[in-house]
């Protein structure tokens, strides 16, 4: 039986020797390669990739849309203070079947909470399941009609959008997300088959106008079940917003052979004192070093440049790095970039396993988001400087990649279509879009009060010394506590009996780590609780 790799691992070599090439050099050497594709892609391969679409629609049957539930998790009223280009607004979509179960629910009430508590923004909510890409686009654009909507984060399985790339040696069948974030512009399907093969400026023009980020564990099947998979990732994601998981300012670029010499954009976020590159040539870059001396160390942030497939890592120096593999190294870098091609092809796994999903859902305690791409090429490194330098910014990972990819196609996407379509429509964030790398960000504002009842309130004067006062309206045994969100005590502030009257105490928040912390006051009968959040 022939590789399915094969076709995936050619068409990475046409990209990477194309980039460093100008361009006559370029045509002959791309009609070098394609002789070369020609001899090791046989009429079988180019029918096996040919026929993905067909394979996933057999998988994914048609079902009508049902929607379950629509509501308004937060009405957006606070503003992130530690958060350019903040999201003002976001629809959450949420599979139905994933949402009935109550483990599933719970972790992913948490989330929404986590992301308001963060961001401030508005969360809108859709519980659905079934439908069309098409059904599931006017979904969007109308809540972006309605309520501004600046991105989408997709929970569990929906329907996706497919494109077809007619190019003869590059092209093939792709799931495409931004389908979904262009909104007034025109896609057309001009073969009847289910995949969009052209795409038009229409009343508006190409570029996103929301950002689209998938939660999707569903499609690592080999690794677990999808309830299971979600509750891992939404608890270390929960880590992540408590201040569990602390942000270093280190990145690394990953640089294998083919594109040594190219220019490379990961210092945007950090600088270059804080950023290692290791370029092939210059630096030790192969499979074991990349495993024992890469994965493991806690980066905040790795650009990786590397021949892949969807179901491997190719270096040149030790061979191929499968998801399997991936999984057991429980990577420990919190996001990713990775350019190569199909990495996040997560249709192509046929919902066993994938390559960029075996970082996000691994059993890494840290590993959360990666920006990669379902089709041949995939340009961030080259072409991603804005990207980074809204990453720099503290802008999340959906609104730095919107805020870059739309400046990017205003500037390029006419240039040459064909040739833009071929080596940039497939982009896709897995994990949580709203993740930054420069700080957690926090929407409460300091010196907020927070009322209860007219004779008790706790008051937060200060992020790090926090003033606590409230009021004891008959004398009797108070108790007050500072815990985590998991319920954990952390420090008794008040466990004594005390007098009718109103009392201040200072608490040292230089004491407890960074993070969401609930006090709770008990007086007799009557006991009442608020969160804040410790931000250095």
């Amino acid at each position: 039986m022939f590789s399915r790799n094969t076709i995936i691992i050619i068409a990475g070599i046409l990209l990477s020797l194309s980039l460093a090439a100008g361009a006559d050099e370029q045509k002959d050497m791309e009609q070098q390669y394609l002789e070369s594709l020609k001899k090791c892609c046989t009429p079988e391969q180019r029918a096996w990739y040919a026929e993905q679409h067909e394979r996933y629609i057999k998988n994914h049957p048609a079902a009508p849309l049902r929607r379950y539930k629509q509501f308004t998790f937060s009405e957006g009223t606070q503003t992130a203070v530690h958060s350019r280009s903040a999201v003002n607004s976001v629809l959450v979509l949420i599979n139905e079947t994933l949402y009935s179960d109550q483990r599933a629910k719970e972790k992913i009430d948490r989330y929404l909470d986590d992301i308001y508590q963060a961001h401030g923004c508005e969360i809108l909510v859709e519980v659905l399941e079934g439908g069309t890409e098409v059904e599931l686009k006017n979904i969007i654009k109308q809540y972006h009609t309605s309520d501004a909507i600046d991105g989408v984060i997709q929970i569990g399985s929906l329907p996706a959008a497919w494109f077809y790339d007619a190019d003869p040696q590059y092209g093939g069948n792709f799931t495409c997300d931004l389908f979904y974030e262009d909104l007034d512009g025109t896609w057309l399907d001009n073969n009847s088959n289910g995949k969009y093969d052209e795409h038009q400026k229409g009343s508006g023009d190409k570029c996103p106008e929301v950002f689209y980020g998938r939660i999707d564990p569903g499609t690592m099947g080999d690794y677990g079940t999808e309830v299971d998979l979600l509750c891992d990732y939404m608890d270390k994601n929960h880590a992540y917003w408590m201040g569990g998981i602390p942000l270093k300012e280190s990145a690394l670029a990953y640089i294998e052979k083919d594109w040594a010499n190219s220019t490379n954009h990961t210092d945007k976020i950090y600088g270059l004192d804080n950023t290692e590159v290791r370029r092939y040539g210059q630096s030790t870059v192969s499979r074991s070093d990349y495993t024992t001396n890469r994965l493991t160390k806690d980066y905040s942030f790795l650009h990786m440049w590397c021949h892949s497939g969807y179901n491997a890592h190719y270096f040149t120096d030790g061979g191929s790095l499968g998801h399997a593999a991936i999984m057991d190294i429980k990577p420990k870098p919190i996001g990713y970039a990775h350019d190569g091609c199909h990495c996040a092809d997560w249709a192509a796994g046929g919902g066993r396993g994938y390559t960029a999903g075996a970082y996000v859902y691994s059993q890494s305690p840290t590993s959360l988001v990666c920006i990669s791409g379902t089709k041949t090429g995939q340009w961030i490194g080259l072409k991603g400087k804005l990207f980074f330098e809204e990453l720099g910014k503290n802008s999340c990972v959906g609104q730095a990649y919107k805020i870059w990819f739309a400046d990017y196609i205003a500037r390029e996407g006419d240039n040459n279509i064909a040739y833009f379509i071929l080596w940039n429509y497939g982009y896709v964030i897995l994990g949580d879009p709203m993740i930054c790398f420069k700080e957690v960000p926090t929407a409460l504002e300091q010196d907020n009060t927070f009322s209860y009842l007219p004779d008790y309130s706790l008051k937060i004067t200060n992020n790090t010394k926090v003033k606590i006062s409230y009021t004891v309206p008959e004398a009797r045994f108070v108790s007050l506590k500072l815990y985590t969100m998991t319920g954990k005590c952390v420090e008794t502030l008040v466990n004594k009996f005390q007098n009718k009257g109103h009392y201040t105490i200072d608490f040292a928040a230089g004491k407890v780590a960074n993070g969401l912390f609930l006090v709770k006051l008990n007086e007799g009968e009557f006991s009442v609780s608020e969160r804040f959040r410790i931000v250095r």
